[in-house]
């Protein structure tokens, strides 16, 4: 999770620093933007794989995202793959951040800076 807030964080800040004139300001409210959406988008992940991604393990302590003869269950349906939980967890997050983006504190933002992008 906190490999999430980071990447989240140094994404945003990046993003706002490729502006031209960017403000210290946008900066700060893209990170803090990235940063949720890293940890949110961790949370979401977290939460789907628990519970709609299978996962089993065997007598040896292989583990398994797939029922099998002699694996045990541990957690969650066997609604989802691995592949899916990523696709869904991902998307829902870019649509919060987008939510959040259009409906947020947008004080925070120069006009002049955010029109000029």
């Amino acid at each position: 999770t906190l490999a999430s807030v980071m990447g989240g964080l140094s994404v945003g800040v990046v993003f706002a620093l490729s502006a031209p004139g960017a403000s210290v300001a946008s900066v700060v409210a893209c990170g803090a933007y990235g940063a949720a959406a890293g940890f949110g988008g961790s949370m979401i992940d977290s939460v789907l794989g628990a519970t709609l991604q299978f996962s089993g393990v065997d007598r040896c302590g292989r583990v398994f995202n797939f029922p099998e003869e002699g694996v045990r269950h541990i957690c969650g349906e066997n609604i989802l793959d691995n592949h899916q939980v990523n696709l869904v967890s991902s998307t829902a997050t870019a649509l919060l951040l987008g939510a959040m983006c259009a409906w947020g504190d947008h004080t925070l933002i120069d006009d002049e800076w955010y029109l000029a992008t």
